[in-house]
C-alpha cells in the first residue's frame, strides 16, 4: 500500500462490496431440530424433528429463484443434530450441488455434527455431495466427554465418535475437519494427555485442526448447574493447551493464518446474505438464539419459495456498527472482525465483544513466523 493511502476508506469500500453483494448466498439449514444427545451444557429445546418436506420444497424454489446472478452458494447443515435429519440432507444436498454445477456457481457445504452418526457410509455420501467442511466436538478423555456429552438415554458416546473419526481420516479426499474441545474446570487439567492422543492419531494432517473453547452458560435449562471457567482461567487454559496442540503437530483453528482473511472473524449472523432456515420454515439469524428470542426470528419461507422478512429485525443484525465505534475504527484487526464478531451480544444491550485474537495478535504473529520458518513439527499448507 502506497504512502498516504487511507486504509480505513479502502476498508469501507471493500466491506460494502462484500457485505451487500447479491451474488453470494449462505444458508444454514436445520435438517433436524431434535438430537440423539443430551449434552449437559446444551441450550437447544429439541422442539421439532426432521425438516418438513414442504419446507424442503420451498427451499428448492428459493434457490431456483436466486440462481440468476449468483456466483457463490454456501450451505451449512446444523441442528439439533443434523445427521438425525439425514433424510432432509439426502434430499437437498444433491439438488444444491447439481444446480450449482449446471449454472457454474461456486458451491461449498459444511456440517456441524456430534459425529455419532458420521459412519463411513454417511461420510462418503456427504463428501460426494460436496460437503467438505466438518466440525465435530469431543470434550476430552472418555471419562470427561461421556460426562458432558452423553446420549439421550444416558449412554457414553466417546468410543463411537472417535472410531468414526479414525475411519474418516483414512479417506483420500480433501476435507477440513475441526475437532472442537469444550472444557470445564473439572476436565481441563486432563486435556494434555488427550491432546497427545489426538497428536498420535491426527497430527501433521493438514486437513485437521483443533478448536478450544470453555463451556459456557448459553441459555440452556441446565445453566444453573454448570461449573464454568472464569475469563482469566479460560485465557490461561487456552494458551496452555494451544501450545500443547502445536507441540503435538496439530493445527489450531485460531491461528492467525486461519483468521487472517478479510471478514473471517465477522459473525455470519451480521451478513444480509446469510439466513438460518428451521425445520418448520422459520427464518433466523443467530444459531445460539434460534427461536428462543423474538428478535432473532426475522421471518419465514413461504410455499412459493419467498422469504417473508421483517426488515427492522434484519437491520438489527446487519447494520455496520463499526462506523459508530471509535474503538473499531482504530483497531488493527477491523478488516477481519468488522466490528461484528458477535452481534448476539446486542440482544442483551451489550457492546459487540472483541474476538480472542484482538489481545493475542503479537503472540499469533510470533507463532506464525516460527511455523513458516520451519521451526515446528506442524506441516504448513497455504491455500
Amino acid at each position: 500500500m502506497r504512502e498516504g493511502s487511507d486504509e480505513y476508506r479502502q476498508f469501507q469500500q471493500k466491506f460494502g462490496q462484500r457485505h451487500y453483494g447479491s451474488d453470494h448466498l449462505e444458508l444454514m439449514l436445520l435438517s433436524s431440530e431434535d438430537c440423539n444427545f443430551r449434552c449437559e451444557y446444551c441450550y437447544e429445546k429439541f422442539a421439532r424433528g426432521t425438516m418438513r418436506p414442504n419446507v424442503r420444497e420451498s427451499i428448492k424454489k428459493f434457490i431456483e429463484g436466486r440462481l440468476d446472478g449468483l456466483r457463490t452458494l454456501r450451505i451449512a447443515w446444523f441442528g439439533g443434530e443434523p445427521l438425525y435429519g439425514f433424510e432432509a440432507i439426502a434430499d437437498l444436498a444433491p439438488f444444491f450441488q447439481r444446480v450449482a454445477t449446471e449454472r457454474g456457481i461456486k458451491y461449498g457445504a459444511g456440517i456441524t455434527t456430534n459425529g455419532y452418526l458420521l459412519t463411513p457410509d454417511v461420510a462418503e455420501n456427504l463428501l460426494s455431495w460436496g460437503t467438505v467442511n466438518f466440525q465435530v466436538t469431543i470434550d476430552g478423555s472418555p471419562e470427561d466427554h461421556d460426562r458432558l456429552r452423553h446420549t439421550r438415554t444416558g449412554e457414553g458416546s466417546f468410543a463411537k465418535i472417535y472410531q468414526n473419526l479414525l475411519e474418516f481420516k483414512k479417506r483420500p479426499e480433501w476435507f477440513n475437519l475441526v475437532i472442537r474441545i469444550n472444557f470445564d474446570p473439572e476436565s481441563h487439567p486432563r486435556l494434555d494427555s488427550f491432546i497427545e492422543l489426538l497428536g498420535r492419531d491426527f497430527g501433521n494432517d493438514p486437513r485437521v485442526r483443533m478448536l478450544l473453547r470453555s463451556v459456557g452458560r448459553w441459555g440452556g435449562d441446565n445453566d444453573k448447574n454448570l461449573q464454568v471457567c472464569g475469563v482469566e482461567e479460560q485465557e490461561t487454559v487456552i494458551e496452555r493447551l494451544t501450545e500443547q496442540v502445536r507441540n503435538n503437530g496439530l493445527g489450531n483453528f485460531d491461528d492467525l493464518r486461519s483468521a487472517g482473511r478479510f471478514g473471517s472473524l465477522a459473525c455470519y449472523a451480521a451478513r444480509p446474505n446469510h439466513f438460518i432456515i428451521g425445520a418448520d420454515g422459520k427464518v433466523m439469524k443467530c444459531s445460539v438464539a434460534l427461536d428462543t428470542h423474538d428478535a432473532n426470528v426475522v421471518g419465514k419461507i413461504n410455499s412459493c419459495g419467498e422469504l417473508e422478512i421483517d426488515r427492522d429485525k434484519l437491520a438489527f443484525w446487519t447494520e455496520p456498527t463499526y462506523s459508530s465505534s471509535k474503538k473499531c475504527k482504530q483497531c488493527v484487526i477491523l478488516p477481519v472482525c468488522q466490528g461484528v464478531s458477535c452481534p448476539y451480544e446486542r440482544l442483551h444491550g451489550e457492546e459487540n465483544p472483541c474476538p480472542p485474537l484482538r489481545g493475542k495478535v503479537k503472540k499469533s504473529l510470533a507463532w506464525t513466523h516460527k511455523a513458516c520458518s520451519g521451526k515446528t513439527t506442524r506441516k504448513v499448507t497455504v491455500g
